[in-house]
């Protein structure tokens, strides 16, 4: 069953409970699989808009708030962050994952 598919100008994105499909947007091929993710029963990950800088992040542990950054240009994984709770009341799980487009001009 298809979780969420993410639709950006170069890639699609298809999150299934246990892996992630990148697809060529141009001619739909699969051109990589991330398997053997924890499970993600509500196929949460984001993706990068800007071309440049496609990245996908997605939970990267059932255990430990952690996040996996992925290039999704280059088909290399970029780093892993674990995340810190701003309090005890909320347990580990990662709920909700965004890119953000800062601008530092001013």
């Amino acid at each position: 069953m298809v979780m969420l598919f993410c639709l950006p100008l170069q890639r699609l994105i298809v999150s299934l409970e246990e892996s992630l499909y990148i697809h060529n947007i141009r001619d739909m091929k699969v051109l990589h699989t991330i398997r053997d993710t924890p499970p993600n029963p509500h196929g949460l990950c984001a993706l990068s808009i800007n071309n440049d800088n496609c990245y996908l992040a997605y939970p990267g542990s059932s255990q430990i708030g952690e996040v996996q950054i992925f290039d999704a240009v280059n088909l290399v994984r970029k780093s892993s962050m674990r995340m810190q709770r701003c309090t005890d009341s909320f347990p580990g799980d990662i709920v909700v994952l965004k890119f953000v487009l800062l601008s530092l001009n001013k």
